[in-house]
């Protein structure tokens, strides 16, 4: 790992040391994290000391402008490229470089399958919707017209007519029921 150490003073005299590193597991964790993205950490004298690809580790590139204090970035065909410089825990040296470079067609694959996923999610919710809609209304209509029927019954003045009461416990099944009473009482009424 790379570790930079910073002097921490209280009255003119170090108290303290502050340790800061960038160590393997971090390359691979964004390594793991961002497929198609490679890291390299790269020291003053350009080599790549750390990287996520270890066939770079000790190759040298030009992070000339990152080792100075700016931001580069770079594109071309198939490679996004960004240069960062890495400050000492001060704020005040550059200690090193930091260059990530991402693969521009495994990004647009990743991108791909991200909408294939996106929209194949989309249409499976708006099937199990679409399902449990159709199954509530199929549900709720043959209760109004299961009423409606015993309405009808009532209207042409059949009370001979006897419904099972409905099971249902929400409003539409005790309209239902009330319906049904509705019907008894005037059938024992007469």
């Amino acid at each position: 790992s790379v570790r930079a150490f910073v002097p921490i003073e209280q009255n003119g005299q170090v108290i303290a040391t502050l340790q800061i590193g960038v160590g393997d597991s971090f390359l691979q964790n964004i390594e793991q994290a961002l497929q198609g993205v490679a890291v390299h950490l790269v020291q003053k004298d350009n080599t790549v000391i750390r990287s996520t690809d270890e066939q770079m580790v000790g190759e040298v590139v030009d992070v000339t402008a990152a080792l100075q204090g700016t931001i580069a970035r770079d594109k071309n065909d198939t490679t996004f490229r960004s240069d960062l410089p890495i400050y000492d825990p001060s704020e005040q040296n550059i200690v090193a470089a930091l260059r990530v470079e991402q693969n521009i067609i495994a990004a647009h694959e990743n991108f791909r399958t991200l909408i294939l996923t996106s929209v194949s999610i989309f249409v499976f919710t708006l099937l199990i919707s679409t399902t449990i809609a159709i199954y509530y209304s199929h549900s709720v209509t043959k209760s109004l017209i299961f009423t409606a029927t015993i309405a009808r019954h009532v209207a042409d003045k059949d009370l001979c007519h006897t419904p099972t009461i409905v099971k249902r416990k929400d409003e539409i099944g005790q309209l239902a029921n009330s319906v049904i009473k509705l019907k008894d009482d005037l059938s024992n009424t007469l």
